[in-house]
């Protein structure tokens, strides 16, 4: 048993000994040497922690894998980075190209080339919210890497209250809708109105008034598509049929997409629970706490 694990050891460390390093080796064409270098030395880096092997920045020592760069100054600042991964024979193994708006992008243009080359994926699967370039940000519009962003737009909404004994029409509501975001989570502010159906008897149940609201919500990835989760609170003046008070506290689930561009799109499914009551259909009397089932839509920029 104890020679076994000797031989086992033996080759581990062997394999571990005779592993070869990468040599990434760098051509520059309008930039300078330094320039070169430095771009050179930090790609090694990032490649390094991507693929968890020693990646140094030297003229290839005999056979073994290559990550070849090629460093293209623009005349606008911005630098083309072509990266080509060769195995030990030389033969391309995978190639990718990103563009940084300046040596400012170039730790997150590292970053986005060795998880793209180590992945044998493209740079376009492996962008964030926080590896999205300057460059692309640029043609794209988009807010590139902003601690905050701000969400101003509008939704419409469909809600059904519902309550024992009485009778469901549905509402819609239109409003303003302002969202301020952090990578993680946002935190909402809203205004409108809600139009109900007509009642025709004293057991309909609508709503209609005018409402605020605000709460927060907490994203579940930071890709591009995100799913969100969220709590708030919606005061209301409800004069649909008889003026009064309203406040619904509500859970929220949702999906916002392009989350990296200047334009957003989302929809989300709202349970709400009215605390204060609300006066039913033509009914001068009768009160109701009804739960209400929201669908809404929104767009913002």
């Amino acid at each position: 048993m104890q020679t076994r694990l000797a031989l086992g050891l033996l080759v581990l460390f062997g394999t571990m000994a005779g592993a070869a390093e990468v040599s990434v080796t760098h051509h520059e064409i309008n930039l300078s040497p330094a320039e070169g270098e430095a771009m050179a030395t930090l790609c090694a880096q990032r490649f390094a922690l991507a693929s968890g092997e020693v990646a140094q920045v030297r003229a290839p020592e005999g056979p073994g894998p290559t990550l070849a760069l090629e460093l293209i100054g623009l005349s606008h600042r911005s630098i083309i980075v072509d990266a080509s991964l060769k195995d030990a024979a030389g033969a391309l193994v995978h190639h990718v190209q990103l563009e940084a708006s300046s040596l400012e992008d170039a730790p997150v243009v590292c970053e986005r080339l060795a998880a793209a080359l180590t992945g044998r994926t493209s740079v376009a699967d492996v962008r964030t919210r926080r590896s999205i370039t300057r460059a692309e940000a640029r043609a794209s519009r988009s807010l590139s890497r902003l601690s905050s962003e701000k969400v101003l737009g509008l939704n419409t909404r469909m809600l059904l209250p519902m309550a024992t004994g009485l009778v469901s029409r549905p509402a819609w509501s239109v409003g303003f809708d302002g969202r301020f975001e952090q990578d993680r989570f946002f935190i909402e502010v809203s205004a409108g109105f809600i139009a109900g159906s007509p009642t025709t008897t004293s057991l309909d149940l609508t709503m209609g008034g005018i409402y605020v609201s605000g709460g927060a919500a907490l994203y579940l990835s930071e890709t591009d598509t995100a799913a969100y989760v969220g709590l708030g609170i919606e005061p209301r003046l409800l004069i649909w049929t008889y003026p009064s008070i309203g406040v619904a506290p509500y859970a929220q689930f949702g999906v916002m997409l392009w989350r990296q561009s200047s334009t957003r799109l989302y929809a989300e499914l709202r349970l709400a629970q009215n605390v204060m009551p609300v006066r039913v259909g033509s009914s001068t009397t009768q009160l109701a706490y009804p739960t209400e089932a929201g669908l809404a839509l929104g767009v913002g920029w």
